[in-house]
């Protein structure tokens, strides 16, 4: 499915929407030695390795494989943004400035947005590949957990970076998490049960009693 799409897109539009959310530069997060991702473009393929681009480079863009590097932190500012409905903030572990989060609106199709959140849903529903968020709505009254599954490859040792992201209420978000497990093996079974943690003690402890206008 995302070959397709990506093939159908083309990688300086994949590469264009990625600088749009902020995945190929610093987050400007409060707190030393940031770097910024990679999202690599003909462009710059050839001007780095003097290399050609090829069909097989795409692919592997659309997937976030080959050159594609990315950091925890910017895939979180990004899954925040789909969540806040495009809304881009600067992230903060202090807010010297109560109420300024450095935000900015980016002009995406808010149907656009809604498919993407359709995606998530349904990674964590049943059938899809977050199992175990699957019971989650049961024991948190209700509460629909969007999210995604990944499992990248890294090195030559065959063992896979394990990423999940997610955010809840998938209609009111309060909370944004994205967990990377080096060399983990699978998100969905590594890193996914460690969201479950985090998601479970903050519904547990405070969620339901947080607006959304602090969060």
């Amino acid at each position: 499915f995302f070959y397709t799409i990506g093939q159908l897109t083309g990688p300086e539009k994949i590469a264009e929407w990625a600088d749009t959310f902020g995945l190929n530069a610093q987050t400007g997060i409060d707190i030393g030695g940031e770097v910024k991702g990679l999202i690599p473009t003909p462009e710059w393929k050839k001007k780095v390795k003097n290399e050609t681009w090829f069909l097989g480079n795409t692919y592997h863009m659309s997937i976030g494989q080959g050159d594609v590097s990315l950091t925890p932190i910017e895939v979180n500012s990004y899954i925040s943004a789909i969540a806040d409905n495009g809304k881009l903030c600067t992230p903060h572990f202090v807010n010297v400035q109560p109420g300024v989060f450095g935000c900015k609106q980016i002009k995406v199709k808010q149907n656009n947005l809604d498919l993407v959140k359709e995606g998530m849903a349904g990674a964590c529903s049943t059938g899809g590949t977050a199992y175990t968020f699957f019971d989650f709505p049961q024991k948190h009254g209700g509460v629909q957990v969007d999210c995604k599954t990944g499992t990248a490859e890294v090195g030559t040792d065959g063992t896979p970076h394990a990423w999940f992201t997610f955010f809840a209420p998938a209609d009111n978000p309060q909370i944004v998490g994205t967990i990377l497990v080096e060399k983990g093996g699978e998100g969905a079974s590594v890193a996914g049960p460690v969201a479950r943690k985090i998601a479970d003690y903050y519904f547990q402890s405070f969620g339901q009693t947080i607006s959304s206008e602090t969060k």
